[in-house]
């Protein structure tokens, strides 16, 4: 399942950079960055898999997305309101409760079109 989570994220990355970038050619993604001196293995494995991606791909830049913070039960509200403000991160994860939500309010797209053409990246 973790696997499944981080490929899927990793594909997200890449068709937000477009994988035809060229070294020269710097790609910045905005994107939300575990920051490294948090504990825990899922903060340590995010943080991982992360820069392991970054130090493969040199051509993508990222600027750190920080979401506002709000308690309780309306926490959700804050990554909508950056997707209506066109301040949301390039690629994100979404929890499978979330993600009828998301698409609903077309702030998801599916990728299927995009697989085609990159099946080396599920071969790595």
């Amino acid at each position: 399942m973790r696997r499944a989570k981080y490929v899927g994220l990793l594909l997200a990355v890449l068709f937000a950079a477009g994988t035809t970038a060229a070294a020269d050619n710097k790609v910045t993604l905005r994107i939300k960055v575990p920051p490294k001196s948090l504990r825990g293995m899922q903060s340590a494995a995010d943080r991982a898999v992360l820069d392991a991606f970054l130090a493969r791909h040199p051509e993508i830049e990222v600027e750190p997305y920080v979401q506002l913070r709000i308690e309780g039960p309306r926490g959700e509200a804050t990554l909508y309101m950056s997707m209506a403000g066109d301040t949301a991160p390039d690629a994100l994860y979404v929890y499978g409760r979330s993600t009828q939500k998301y698409i609903d309010q077309e702030f998801l797209y599916p990728l299927n079109e995009y697989l085609h053409t990159d099946n080396e990246i599920l071969n790595d």
